[in-house]
């Protein structure tokens, strides 16, 4: 074949195609071969080589000269056009981009746990066994902690908020409701009312019944008059008073509500009485005339017989008992009533002498209160401690004759007692927890110490008690505890804060022993150290202070090794350089059990 060479002028010029237009057209000889193809397969290379042709097309402004004779494929990551290029002409893509894919998936590690034999290791370590458990049971502590019951607190919580609810359903009722309820008590009040007026009424008609007021006037001659009263029992009765049936007499016949006075109808109703006793007296002895003459004659003759034979006996009987009843039964009398009145005379003696010595116990009391010299603590302290003895055998003996209580100054100053009793308690308290903890402070000569030590154990010995504990024993143990603690964190420098605890914890209890050793209970001849060991049942105030230590420390190692992590193999790994520090260091064998027995636990499994 042969080569045409074109300008560029050529291609873009319309004339040229105005010239090719108007030439004759020459078809070529071409022999043609029936093949069979398959349509399929070029029919969708062809759409997709069209429908790629329509998204891309050539740029050919910017286009190089020079065309290469070996076509390079260009391989698109995203599977776009894959077609040889044969020259460097610009493509121009019309074709949106493509999403990017991202695979959102997570690895198996994110559901499923997989251990190292080193980790399953570690988590074997800080089981606990069945048995550890019953042998952390015979650790006791001194402390004596609250305990609360979940199951009550949880009850009363639901009883409160129970009632809350209860307050705020009860809503205020309408106005009708409230109108009804109103209506309703203004009716039972009016009923009320009504029933006292009829029960009045009735009982002013039975006193007119009673005390009916008689008109004799001519007037009344006809009408017919009430029947006139059968008896007279009112006059009878054995509470009869002549003022109250006056009075009763008068209001029945005058009524509550006239302004005169009307004595005359009273006056002839009882008149009107008197006659009417007479007529039936006269009645009854003229119907009985014979009776009466028999009675009369026989009282006569008993009253005959009484004069001459009985009344001779009598008086002879009657002189020597009047001389009994003088010589013997008066004086025995007479003797009876002084000796009460000497008794009573004894018991108020008593009651004032017990009384002057409560006044007497309760103005030292006000004296010492007010004082500034630390030796009258411990004085004070035994006051306060013999009142309170004698107001408990005070309120014992309430049912007795003679009761301090009863007198009033006694009892108002009990109130008073117990909290200048409280007072000081706090007081010495708060001294022994000040001076306790500092060096400087923990000397023979500080008699502020002693006389708060002294006064505490008087007035409360377990107050005295737990103010030592938790000032002493309980502090030091805490801050060597922090002190461990942190240097676990840090296994190197283990043993020089464990000799840093121990010249210290050995520097304070020392000096603590010294002190204690020199100083009287106040009490008896014991010192305060015999005492505050023979409570807590040990030898010396070192081996309570590392017992506690262990039991304190013991748990912190358990939860550092149950934690796991850097420190629990640092731990591990300097476990047997530090139990060997240890038991170079310390000589005594009970702090080195009691301390080893700590660090036992790391290499617990």
């Amino acid at each position: 074949m042969s080569q045409h060479k074109t300008r560029r002028a050529s291609l873009y010029d319309s004339q040229s195609e105005n010239e090719s237009d108007t030439s004759d057209y020459m078809a070529p000889n071409i022999n043609f071969e029936f093949v069979e193809v398959n349509n399929d397969d070029k029919g969708q290379i062809q759409e997709e080589k069209v429908s790629d042709n329509e998204d891309e097309f050539d740029f050919p402004l910017f286009a190089a000269a020079s065309t290469t004779t070996e076509p390079t494929i260009a391989e698109e990551t995203r599977g776009r056009s894959k077609e040889p290029q044969t020259s460097s002409i610009m493509k121009v893509s019309l074709r949106e981009q493509s999403e990017e894919r991202v695979v959102n998936e997570r690895p198996d590690d994110f559901y499923f746990a997989k251990y190292t034999p080193e980790e399953k290791d570690q988590f074997a370590q800080c089981c606990v066994t069945g048995q550890d458990i019953y042998d952390q049971v015979f650790i006791r502590d001194s402390q004596t902690w609250k305990c609360i019951d979940l199951n009550k607190l949880n009850a009363k919580i639901e009883l409160e908020i129970n009632r809350e609810k209860l307050k705020k359903k009860k809503n205020r009722p309408g106005k009708k409701k409230r109108e009804l309820k109103n209506i309703c008590r203004q009716r039972k009040l009016d009923k009320l009312k009504l029933i006292k007026l009829e029960e009045a009424k009735k009982k002013q008609q039975l006193k007119k019944q009673k005390y009916q007021k008689k008109n004799f006037s001519k007037t009344n001659f006809n009408k017919k008059q009430k029947p006139k009263p059968k008896d007279f029992e009112t006059y009878l009765e054995s509470n009869f008073e002549p003022q109250n049936f006056a009075n009763e007499l008068i209001v029945a016949t005058n009524g509550r509500d006239n302004s005169e006075l009307d004595l005359i109808t009273s006056i002839k109703k009882l008149k009107f009485d008197i006659d009417e006793c007479d007529k039936r007296m006269n009645k009854i002895s003229s119907s009985n005339y014979d009776s009466l003459i028999s009675n009369f004659q026989q009282i006569a003759d008993f009253q005959s017989i009484l004069n001459n034979r009985l009344n001779p006996n009598l008086e002879r009987i009657y002189g020597p008992m009047n001389r009994i009843k003088n010589e013997v039964i008066k004086p025995y009398d007479d003797a009876v009533s002084l000796n009460n009145a000497l008794k009573r005379i004894h018991l108020t003696l008593e009651l004032l002498r017990n009384t002057s010595f409560y006044i007497f116990i309760i103005q030292q009391v006000e004296e010492l209160t007010n004082s500034t010299n630390d030796k009258d603590l411990v004085r004070l302290a035994k006051l306060h401690t013999q009142i309170k003895e004698l107001y408990g055998s005070a309120t014992k003996e309430k049912s007795s004759e003679i009761n301090v209580l009863s007198i009033k100054i006694i009892r108002d100053y009990q109130a008073n007692a117990t909290s200048k009793r409280a007072t000081l308690i706090n007081q010495c308290t708060n001294t022994v927890s000040g001076d306790f903890n500092h060096l400087s402070t923990l000397e023979y000569k500080n008699s502020k110490l002693q006389s708060s030590l002294c006064a505490l154990y008087i007035l409360d010995p377990i107050e005295f008690y737990n103010a030592f504990d938790r000032s002493t024993i309980s502090r030091q143990v805490q801050q060597s505890v922090n002190q461990l603690t942190r240097a676990l964190q840090s296994p190197r420098n283990f043993t020089a804060i464990i000799s840093e605890v121990k010249e210290s914890s050995g520097e304070y209890f020392t000096k603590l022993t010294d002190v204690l050793t020199n100083w009287n209970t106040g009490v008896d001849d014991h010192t305060l150290l015999e005492t505050i060991l023979s409570h807590y049942k040990v030898e010396s105030l070192s081996v309570l202070f590392w017992t506690k230590l262990n039991q304190k420390f013991k748990k912190n190692i358990v939860a550092a090794m149950a934690r796991g992590g850097p420190i629990a193999k640092n731990l591990k790994v300097y476990s047997q350089g530090i139990k060997a520090s240890v038991s170079e260091m310390f000589k005594s064998e009970t702090e080195r059990d009691l301390l080893l027995d700590s660090l036992a636990m790391i290499d617990y499994k």
